[in-house]
């Protein structure tokens, strides 16, 4: 029974090991602070297009209340800039946290899960130990009781052996009725009656 729920909680523990061995080389990146290079995040398509796109509508905006390239334009274009800045580097602050602790967690569910297989699997050898061993010590006690009978039975016959032996010496052969010796210590001054 043992082997087969060793058997059964063997993916298992083999999940526990691959994730630990994933985790094992990231651990350090993954346990330490979030840094996020302004230059890299403002090189990225995705700020260049959202930069792009504010802009063009911070002008359009403008022109549209006839402020055009006026200092208020250029004004609200920079502020749009900057909060656009501010913004982008939060979210992927954020987004670089959440990921970090995503496949942190991940990882340690998945060692947590073969670590529970291997607890699970030592019960297991545990019980079956245990099993064993009172099997075992079931059979000695069986044996024993045993030879505990056995000598029993060997003192009971000795005995009942010495009894018939200290009957005959006292009493003689009293089979037939016709003589029973009384009386009398360990000399031979016996009275037959």
């Amino acid at each position: 029974m043992y082997n087969q729920t060793r058997k059964d909680l063997e993916p298992y523990r083999q999940i526990g090991e691959d994730a630990y061995t994933m985790l094992q080389p990231k651990l350090k990146d993954l346990t330490d602070g979030v840094s996020i290079d302004p230059n890299v995040l403002k090189d990225s398509d995705y700020y260049r297009f959202t930069e792009g796109q504010g802009l063009k509508a911070a002008q359009n905006s403008a022109a549209a209340r006839g402020l055009g390239k006026s200092g208020a334009a250029l004004k609200g274009a920079t502020s749009f800039a900057e909060g656009l800045a501010t913004g982008t580097y939060k979210d992927a602050f954020n987004m670089a946290v959440t990921n970090q602790t995503n496949t942190f967690n991940r990882l340690k569910s998945l060692i947590d899960t073969g670590q529970n297989a291997s607890a699970q699997t030592g019960s297991a050898g545990t019980a079956a130990a245990t099993g064993a061993a009172n099997a075992q010590i079931g059979a000695g006690n069986a044996q024993a009781a045993g030879y505990n009978a056995a000598g029993g039975a060997i003192t009971n016959a000795a005995n009942n052996i010495g009894g018939y032996a200290a009957y005959k010496g006292l009493y003689g052969d009293g089979g037939d009725g016709s003589s029973v010796r009384v009386g009398g210590n360990f000399g031979n001054d016996y009275a037959y009656v």
